[in-house]
């Protein structure tokens, strides 16, 4: 049995009907194949027996819904196909488009698109006829296209005559010359994009569009004149290939024409269709960088003389992994490393540490003048820098920052990073530092807390020593470090927490009653309740002292956030077997409020809590293993997560891989059928 491309797996489905509704049916789960033949057959994965086989052709419609999923109809029977991989569904897609173009060619005579002759008098009808196939379907889609790839002397006389009207200022028929090339870009796919934006016809393109009345507003900026004016090609190293200079321009050009020509008007099936253009355009260029030594090497080495805008670049390149997750970019960022950019950008904070004295003095020496905006920007852009690559490939910054030449230098690095934490006037790059210290403390799975550790033995002492001296923003950025901590109880961390008595300053911002303090407080007790550790416990202990303070003091009559946090962390300690010594111990801290006014309303809301938990192991019994997990992932519906880290917050959402061995598992069950 030959061996399939995985990212042709799939699973097929069929549009049942039972009764007034229509649920999608899984057939089976196999690998998706369009033969010599022209036919597109299903495989079975296990078997490769033929589960399904159809001959491609115009009378079949097909549509492609989201990224992942192909839809067609068979009659009066509808079938998906449900790709595990957006790849997959690109490959198949494009093959069915181009057997559909060819029929269309083959079936079509070309007087039957009436496109000619090209002049003032027959502009509309021309219009007209595009509208006519715009609206046929499909397969007259697939034909335009087909057309306007074919006859590119269309394009050369339409683009010659809208530079006619635009001399005579006929107003009404640059609109006409606007609405086809809408409808060019309508029907577009890859080739015929190539085409429109290439050096021949994207000014002619953009020129059209500027013609839209949708985009006739105050403040508007003609197309041409930014992208010929204000939008600059700048070359930190020069691109020696001309294929790879062309497809910059080319993938410019197609996100300007998506984000800013025509964003109001592109449906979502095109812009679907162009993100994935893009995404496979920018993976070749990421390739082409990564595979290039003399490149990176020349990159760094602009960086190294502080060439701004060799910094500008490589955050360019930390966007587009941001737009596109599923771009590989472990082997970039390990190439960086390699050639010395972690060296680099100490340098660029070091001198920002020193008023930028190394920078001033080169531009003084080449009397280069640069705007002082510019100079204040480094420091953000290079802590944003930082923290793309401790997002994506932690492993060999956490290593260099931690290793045994930074730790003999007194880990210079280290400390500028916790100085501007501790102490920053501008709240945006105090910020930018708090989360490249969360990340340097964050331990991903199987790797080394050597960085962590550096952190606890060195740094934390001395940070936690000014909470109660402190102001709100670093008491923000304390708690936010210890929440790090407390989801990961270890020895060390332990030992940290006991030694800068972390009960003590606690309770401190606890006593302080501040809404926003007292709800990351909370959550942090949560997350140490999880650890079930003696250590933690005994810290805990004095903690509920404040916390039982709070809730017995709580007068607000509506269970807002901070109420319903204090319910959380109480279910979870009485749900908790093992808590049972710190249930003892928090039974008789509430004790000692018994003579307070609110006591009885506070016990009984308490007595409530522990009857419902005393109840649900009545009922289900058999649940009871798995009722700590389930408590760990419980969440109350208005709660927010403050500590979302700087990984979080920045890192793009990964797609969940389709189980294929799970048959209730319907992806696409959620997808709309389109008419």
């Amino acid at each position: 049995m030959s061996r399939q491309p995985q990212v042709l797996l799939c699973q097929f489905y069929h549009l049942v009907t039972e009764g007034n509704q229509q649920n999608w049916q899984m057939v089976n789960t196999g690998f998706v194949q369009i033969t010599q033949k022209n036919e597109l057959v299903v495989l079975q994965k296990d078997t490769n027996d033929e589960v399904h086989k159809h001959s491609i052709c115009p009378e079949i419609e097909y549509t492609q819904s989201e990224e992942e999923a192909i839809q067609f109809t068979l009659g009066p029977e509808d079938y998906a196909l449900s790709f595990q991989n957006k790849q997959g569904a690109h490959i198949i897609w494009t093959g069915i488009q181009n057997i559909l173009s060819e029929e269309a060619i083959h079936q079509s005579d070309d007087d039957d698109i009436s496109l000619t002759p090209v002049n003032e008098q027959n502009l509309e009808k021309i219009l007209d006829t595009m509208n006519q196939l715009l609206q046929g379907g499909q397969n007259y889609r697939l034909y335009l296209q087909s057309y306007l790839i074919n006859k590119q002397v269309f394009l050369e006389r339409l683009s010659n005559l809208f530079d006619t009207l635009e001399n005579k200022k006929n107003k009404h028929l640059l609109q006409v010359v606007c609405e086809i090339v809408k409808i060019m870009v309508t029907v577009s796919q890859h080739e015929l994009f190539q085409i429109l934006l290439n050096d021949q016809y994207y000014q002619f393109i953009f020129g059209a569009l500027e013609y839209d009345e949708e985009m006739q507003k105050q403040g508007f900026i003609r197309h041409r004149e930014f992208l010929q004016k204000q939008s600059q090609f700048i070359q930190v190293v020069q691109v020696k290939s001309k294929e790879k200079q062309k497809l910059i321009y080319f993938l410019y050009r197609l996100q300007y024409l998506r984000d800013c020509a025509l964003a109001y008007y592109l449906d979502e099936m095109q812009l679907i269709y162009i993100k994935i253009i893009i995404k496979n355009g920018y993976s070749e260029l990421i390739k082409y960088i990564e595979n290039s030594k003399e490149f990176l090497t020349a990159v760094l080495d602009q960086l190294r003389i502080q060439n701004l805008q060799a910094l500008k670049f490589l955050l360019e390149i930390c966007g587009i992994f941001k737009e596109f997750p599923e771009i590989n970019r472990i082997q970039i960022y390990s190439k960086f490393s390699e050639y010395g950019l972690y060296e680099i950008l100490e340098e660029y904070l070091q001198d920002f540490d020193r008023g930028f004295e190394k920078l001033r003095a080169k531009l003084k020496k080449n009397k280069t003048k640069i705007n002082e905006d510019q100079i204040q920007q480094i420091p953000y852009q290079t802590l944003e820098l930082i923290i793309c690559i401790l997002q994506n490939s932690p492993t060999k910054f956490k290593f260099y920052i931690s290793h045994v030449d930074q730790k003999v230098l007194k880990c210079p690095l280290y400390t500028l990073i916790i100085k501007y934490v501790t102490k920053c006037s501008d709240p945006t790059l105090q910020g930018l530092f708090v989360d490249v210290l969360k990340l340097l403390i964050e331990i991903q799975p199987e790797e080394e807390p050597e960085s962590c550790d550096l952190f606890l033995e060195k740094f934390f002492m001395p940070l936690s020593s000014q909470v109660e001296t402190s102001n709100l923003e670093f008491r923000s950025c304390f708690l936010d470090i210890c929440y790090e901590l407390s989801k990961q109880i270890r020895d060390k961390v332990k030992e940290a927490l006991i030694n800068c008595e972390f009960t003590k300053k606690f309770n401190y911002i606890l006593n302080l009653n501040n809404k926003f303090e007292l709800i990351k407080c909370f959550q942090i007790t949560k997350q140490l309740l999880k650890s079930k550790d003696e250590a933690i416990n005994q810290i805990l202990y004095e903690v509920f002292k404040s916390i039982i303070r709070i809730f017995v003091n709580f007068k607000r009559q509506c269970e807002n956030l901070l109420f319903s946090q204090i319910l959380e962390i109480i279910k979870m300690l009485f749900e908790e077997e093992n808590h049972s010594m710190l249930q003892n111990q928090f039974d008789e801290i509430l004790m000692e409020y018994k003579e307070h006014a609110n006591y009885d309303r506070v016990n009984g809301v308490i007595n409530n809590i522990k009857n419902s938990i005393v109840r649900s192991i009545q009922i289900q019994p058999s649940l009871l293993p798995n009722r700590s997990q389930a408590q760990q992932n419980m969440q109350f519906d208005d709660e927010q997560d403050l500590f979302k880290s700087a990984g979080n917050k920045q890192k793009p959402q990964q797609r969940q891989i389709v189980d294929y061995d799970d048959e209730h598992n319907d992806p696409i069950a959620k997808k709309v059928k389109i008419d």
